[in-house]
């Protein structure tokens, strides 16, 4: 499998269902076979807007290139806050429900 998964990336870069549409493999075989030779160094993929709003891996052989860069619309940046100030304050609609703060002091953790 692995074999024919190169070969097809030999002719240039592709996405995985071509690569499946070429070896004959289901997609989710091709996805796991690709993620393994990611993680040997013999293939490195490149994520691209799709047709459809999301985005597609391209696959290519060889390593990845250190300095390579992502347009802004490729990036996906999750930010995640361990510290979270509370004000102390609610909104007037979940304090209508639930009632005043218990605390009225400010806390910054």
């Amino acid at each position: 499998m692995r074999l024919a998964i190169l070969g097809a990336l030999e002719a240039g870069h592709q996405r995985t269902e071509e690569i499946s549409a070429h070896t004959g493999l289901s997609t989710r075989d091709v996805c796991t076979r690709l993620c393994y030779l990611r993680g040997q160094g013999l293939v490195n993929s490149v994520r691209a807007p799709a047709a459809h709003g999301g985005t597609v891996n391209i696959w290519r052989m060889g390593p990845a290139d250190l300095d390579e860069t992502y347009s802004q619309s490729d990036e996906r940046q999750v930010v995640i806050s361990t510290k979270y100030p509370t004000l102390g304050l609610r909104d007037p609609l979940v304090a209508a429900l639930f009632g005043a703060p218990a605390a009225t002091s400010m806390v910054i953790a």
